[in-house]
């Protein structure tokens, strides 16, 4: 398990840690790799039958996300990338 991102420290005469400066992280569905949420691009899962996933620039969009690193290398692979085929409620789509 990876220690926890945030600077939390509690005054000795009090049991109430001051206020975390969390930063939420996500991982790459190509290469694994854990990155600030706010570095990182969102997909959804596709809706109204289209077969892509959809960008999720604002990151607020209900349902299923996958995120991906802003790597040249990462992107590439990524236009490839089937395995959200399974995780979309089930959904079958064939290419």
């Amino acid at each position: 398990m990876h220690p926890p991102n945030r600077s939390c420290k509690i005054e000795p005469n009090n049991h109430t840690p001051h206020r975390c400066n969390h930063v939420p992280m996500r991982m790459c569905v190509i290469c694994r790799q854990r990155f600030p949420k706010s570095e990182i691009i969102r997909y959804t899962c596709p809706q109204n039958d289209k077969q892509e996933l959809c960008p999720d620039p604002t990151g607020k969009r209900s349902g299923r996300g996958f995120y991906v690193c802003t790597s040249s290398e990462c992107m590439k692979k990524f236009k490839k990338f089937r395995g959200w085929q399974k995780k979309c409620r089930g959904e079958h789509y064939d290419n």
